[in-house]
């Protein structure tokens, strides 16, 4: 399908790189923690959105990368619902092992503390970051036959075309919602 590209910025670190630094990351961390046969026994993976999802794929390819570089099993667990809260508290509460680690994206750790008055764990507090995995950037566009060229002008026919305007964020998210909620 032919869409007029609005408003882009696509921006994914190297996978290789980020899944190099996270091993690393780890590598350091098992050496002044742990044992030097970090790890020993098979390392969880929480995720906090469902299976198929973004989170989840990146999660599954670097598990699969990391089994074969170390040896041993990543498992994928997904834990979704309460906007991440079930997943990142299940990591927060878990033993500081380097055995439980949560994949995840910015709504668990930046945007539900905006969102919501308390939240079952404290996003700096409880959690050590190892490092970034993937970034990913919203992208606006509408169809190639639609009247407008910029956002200006989309923006202008929004407000004189109220009534015959939809609008679709992808999956039911605050975070999703957040950025067309001016429009």
């Amino acid at each position: 399908m032919n869409h007029k590209t609005i408003l882009t910025k696509l921006s994914v670190i190297n996978h290789a790189s980020a899944l190099l630094f996270l091993f690393f990351s780890i590598a350091l961390n098992a050496q002044t923690q742990y044992p030097t046969n970090y790890p020993f026994k098979p390392v969880k993976l929480i995720v906090p959105f469902g299976p198929g999802s973004a989170t989840d794929i990146v999660a599954r390819t670097i598990a699969e990368e990391m089994r074969i570089e170390l040896g041993t099993t990543f498992i994928v667990e997904n834990r979704a619902g309460a906007n991440g809260f079930i997943a990142a508290e299940m990591v927060a509460r878990a033993p500081s092992d380097g055995y439980t680690l949560l994949v995840t994206s910015s709504t668990t750790h930046s945007t539900n503390q905006f969102l919501f008055k308390s939240l079952p764990y404290d996003p700096v507090k409880d959690f050590t970051p190892i490092g970034g995995i993937i970034e990913a950037y919203y992208v606006l566009t509408v169809s190639n036959s639609f009247p407008v060229n910029n956002v200006t002008e989309l923006i202008n026919w929004l407000k004189n075309n109220s009534n015959k305007s939809k609008m679709n964020a992808g999956r039911p998210s605050p975070k999703m919602e957040l950025p067309i909620n001016p429009f």
